[in-house]
């Protein structure tokens, strides 16, 4: 992976870690105070580190941002985003934050009736102009289309009709198998093969 798109895939996973913390049913006002100044400190610096990966300070800020992005999800937990991208990620190689930006957009509008406040609050801290309307989701999800854009992380997806699948099934296929050989207590949970 070039140093471009690692910096890409993980400040896509930062702000990622702070749009999902604040819409956690685990968030508290703690933690949404992290996850807000994350969305603001990663929604700045990311495009900037990532257009000019040799300034130290832009980084710094991006590093910043990260950290309080991981503070703020160890509060609150994450979501869906999270879930599919994990799977993703198990199943097809897909870099971490390539594959959260490969499903981001269309969770968030997945989840938008249920976050409006939540999202809201990120698309302040990203300091977006009140939207025509008050649909602060809509703008908070194509202000992650010009982010994720902007880095060039959500073109790292297989494209087209089925391309995803495929790619999920060549993969699950030798996993399938694996566990398939493994005893069958193996994977039931916590206690598992315990008397």
């Amino acid at each position: 992976m070039s140093d471009r798109l690692a910096a890409a895939a993980t400040g896509i996973d930062a702000l990622v870690h702070g749009v999902e913390s604040l819409a956690s049913l685990g968030a508290s006002p703690l933690s949404a105070a992290y996850a807000a100044q994350a969305v603001a400190m990663v929604g700045r610096w990311l495009p900037v580190a990532h257009a000019d990966g040799s300034d130290l300070e832009t980084r710094s800020h991006l590093m910043l941002g990260a950290h309080l992005a991981g503070q703020a999800l160890t509060l609150s937990g994450l979501g869906l985003v999270h879930g599919i991208g994990h799977s993703l990620t198990a199943h097809t190689g897909t870099p971490h934050g390539v594959a959260l930006a490969a499903v981001l957009e269309e969770v968030m509008a997945f989840n938008a009736p249920f976050a409006g406040p939540a999202y809201e609050q990120a698309a302040r801290a990203l300091r977006l102009d009140p939207p025509a309307g008050g649909d602060w989701s809509r703008a908070l999800i194509a202000a992650v289309r010009e982010i994720s854009g902007a880095i060039g992380v959500k073109n790292r997806w297989p494209t087209g009709r089925g391309a995803a699948p495929a790619a999920v099934r060549r993969r699950g296929s030798g996993r399938r198998r694996r566990h398939a050989q493994q005893s069958p207590g193996r994977h039931r949970g916590r206690g598992a093969g315990t008397p």
